[in-house]
């Protein structure tokens, strides 16, 4: 390792001299002021937890500002942003749905804890990637089966997965009703 002490800037030095030897410090002790930061916060880990609860009672963010900030964040990198959530969405498509649906619960004003992407995976594979419904192999999507619109819950025991076509048929209908009518007309 590297010894500092010779080389740190005079009292009163230049402040770009300063950083550059902060920087220069820095990248050459990196790991340790990672092993050292890790060893520091599982022996303080409740102290810095109080500290950090305090702080944040005492100094509550201000939702304007920070959205305003991100809002800037945004505008300058906005082509990057873009870019990398359009990657992310394609390698995630259970989360980016689950999103979507969290979303239209919290909107409809549905109860119930919701439904993770890997939740959506595993109910997908209980049906062998078939519709709950007509037992087609398309691709699926997560359907209620009490619609939350009437009260459902946004849970994964009121879910089963359906193709587009079945989903869509369905729609707000209690599934029975559903059930009834299409057997009734096809």
């Amino acid at each position: 390792m590297v010894k500092w002490g010779h080389m740190k800037p005079k009292k009163g030095a230049p402040t770009e001299e300063i950083k550059k030897y902060n920087a220069e410090r820095y990248k050459s002790r990196k790991e340790w002021y990672r092993v050292y930061g890790l060893k520091y916060y599982q022996e303080h880990k409740e102290a810095m937890n109080e500290y950090s609860r305090k702080y944040s009672k005492a100094h509550p963010p201000n939702k304007e500002q920070s959205r305003k900030k991100e809002f800037k964040k945004y505008q300058k990198n906005r082509e990057q942003m873009l870019a990398r959530n359009s990657i992310y969405a394609k390698a995630n498509p259970d989360i980016m749905r689950a999103r979507g649906a969290r979303r239209y619960a919290r909107k409809v004003g549905a109860i119930g804890r919701g439904i993770t992407g890997e939740e959506r995976k595993i109910l997908k594979e209980e049906y062998f990637y078939r519709c709950a419904y007509c037992n087609n192999i398309a691709p699926l999507e997560i359907d209620h089966i009490i619609p939350l619109i009437k009260g459902g819950r946004h849970e994964i025991e009121n879910s089963v997965p359906a193709c587009k076509s079945c989903n869509t048929s369905k729609g707000a209908k209690p599934l029975l009703i559903w059930m009834y009518e299409r057997n009734a007309h096809g």
